[in-house]
């Protein structure tokens, strides 16, 4: 009896013992679970921290590149104006020690870099050899009132191209002056931030930024009084250069490139001459929402040609007016108001003269000028500007100067006659051109 009883009792033993075994692995198992799960969790929540982190970090970098960007650009724009009013003070500075005249023969005050007889000029090979798009057909007629041809343009422009002129345009390529300025700070502030006259203005005030300080943003007049202010300005104008006791020798032609590229509020004392602030008032309060440099530049010159004749009647001051901007007949002998001599057009003038009351009645002829107004120029606004490699400086595009004084290249858009189809005989209509490859529009 006692025999059988023991093995009973080992088989007992034996049992608990494997039951124990089989639990212990289970519970092993399931703790080794837990603390892989445990380090799993852990891991991602690393991940995720480290993450979080990075995109902190790159917040941070990308805040920092921006603030040195910045503060590039505003070095940038500092030291390009620097070096002008070194080039300009140290000329003037000689002159006055020497007792020599201020101002040259071709019309340029000698404080400017001035290349007006430069007969070795180059400008970028697309603008010399004029491979732009062509113009649009209609471009190409113009009506009978019209003064002016391409032959006329040549004789006043291409002072500089070996052909045979006459001394007395000699005025004219004073516009061709050089810009004795940094080549790629020139092109980048052109292409730089946004049209706003404030474009380059930081983000925060920098001890670095030494600019002049700039005014409030001038909001563009109301449609309805965008005619009184574009008449009282230049009717101020003419008045003060009436006043002046001198012939109007130091008006720098650099202005309206210099406002172009920096804004007016930092174009320097040279602004305050009274042809540019009339034209300053007009350009930002008529104008203020063009958004082509090239358009802008190109009003505010030829305008500017016709504020110097009147202050100073002489042959010269004539032959850089263009032909088409002359005064008419009815200009001469109809008192009329001073805005209508600065349109464009002959023939719109001829109608203004005569009809100015009955389409200034409301704001309807300002909007749709303002809206449609077209300057044909197929390039970039930088092409204004043609490098010259023997300077390494960049100078005043001839190929710009012929756009400008080429009749064909001032146009109304298709918008301005459905609302004055009358005036289809006095403006011509501006075409798209053929897409070219390479041709852009600046409108």
């Amino acid at each position: 009896m006692e025999t059988g009883s023991k093995p009973r009792r080992r088989d007992t033993d034996e049992r608990r013992v494997e039951k124990k075994r089989i639990q212990d692995r289970l519970a092993q198992r399931a703790t080794r679970e837990r603390t892989k799960n445990r380090i799993a969790f852990l891991e991602q929540r690393l991940q995720s921290l480290e993450a979080s982190d990075k995109q902190g970090e790159i917040s941070s970098l990308t805040r920092i590149i921006d603030d040195l960007r910045n503060d590039n650009h505003r070095l940038r724009n500092a030291l390009v104006k620097i070096r002008t009013a070194v080039d300009q003070t140290i000329p003037a500075m000689e002159d006055h020690c020497d007792g020599r005249n201020s101002w040259k023969a071709c019309g340029c005050s000698t404080n400017l870099d001035c290349s007006c007889r430069t007969t070795s000029r180059t400008t970028s090979p697309t603008l010399l050899e004029h491979t732009g798009p062509p113009m649009p057909n209609n471009q190409a007629q113009r009506h009978d009132s019209t003064p002016t041809e391409a032959s006329d343009v040549s004789e006043v422009v291409h002072g500089n191209l070996g052909l045979c002129q006459p001394d007395t345009v000699d005025e004219l390529n004073s516009a061709e002056t050089f810009f004795d300025f940094n080549p790629n700070a020139l092109l980048e502030m052109f292409e730089m931030g946004t049209t706003s006259p404030n474009a380059w203005d930081p983000a925060t005030p920098s001890p670095l930024d030494f600019r002049l300080p700039s005014s409030e943003t001038v909001k563009t007049a109301p449609d309805i009084d965008k005619w009184h202010v574009s008449n009282g300005a230049f009717t101020n104008a003419l008045n003060s250069v009436k006043k002046r006791a001198g012939p109007n020798l130091e008006l720098d032609l650099h202005v309206p490139f210099k406002a172009a590229i920096w804004g007016w509020d930092n174009v320097g004392p040279e602004a305050q001459h009274p042809v540019w602030l009339a034209l300053r008032q007009v350009d930002q309060r008529v104008f203020g929402s063009w958004k082509s440099k090239a358009q802008r530049i190109a009003l505010m010159y030829v305008c500017q040609t016709l504020m110097q004749y009147r202050e100073s009647p002489t042959k010269d001051n004539l032959a850089r007016v263009p032909n088409f901007f002359r005064p008419r007949p009815s200009q001469e002998t109809i008192q009329h108001p001073a805005v209508i001599d600065f349109l464009i057009w002959p023939g719109l003038r001829d109608r203004l003269v005569f009809e100015h009351k009955k389409y200034t009645a409301t704001g309807a002829l300002s909007a749709a000028f303002v809206q449609n107004f077209n300057f044909y120029w197929p390039y970039s606004d930088r092409d204004i500007f043609g490098h010259n490699p023997v300077t390494d400086r960049y100078e005043v595009s001839k190929v710009f100067l012929e756009y400008v004084y080429s009749f064909k290249n001032w146009t109304m858009r298709p918008g301005f006659f459905q609302q004055f189809p009358e005036m289809q005989d006095d403006i011509a209509m501006f075409e798209e051109p053929p897409n070219f490859p390479g041709a852009a529009w600046m409108g």
